[in-house]
């Protein structure tokens, strides 16, 4: 006797695996990500902290929002793939419009340990 949360062939069982799996990535990931600002907390401003944590928990929302839509049909993968592309526009206004090369100069780097030491 099937219970209603078992797959229906091999082919959903697979499906269901792997979703599984990123979901469990992504956990895994967000465990990390808080792991690491609040074991180098003291190295970062609380500018830095507050802007790296909030921009991690959107991150983690839309990864998971998309692994939802994606095992949700057709429908969900376009959803994915459109909503990818409007992520892959947002990134290159951000790379094209910021002048990175100030807020991130190598001054930084001359001061990291690794260098100084």
């Amino acid at each position: 006797m099937r219970t209603f949360y078992e797959p229906t062939n091999r082919r959903e069982g697979l499906k269901i695996k792997i979703q599984k799996i990123m979901y469990g990535f992504g956990i895994f990931s967000f465990i990390t990500i808080v792991l690491h600002f609040w074991g180098y907390s003291p190295e970062y401003t609380k500018d830095e902290l507050v802007s790296g944590v909030v921009f991690f928990i959107i991150a983690g929302i839309v990864y998971f929002l998309f692994v939802f839509f994606f095992f949700k049909g057709e429908t969900g993968k376009k959803t994915v793939f459109w909503g990818l592309i409007v992520v892959i526009f947002i990134l290159l206004y951000l790379l094209f419009t910021r002048d990175f090369e100030k807020e991130h100069a190598l001054i930084h780097l001359a001061g990291s340990t690794i260098l100084s030491a």
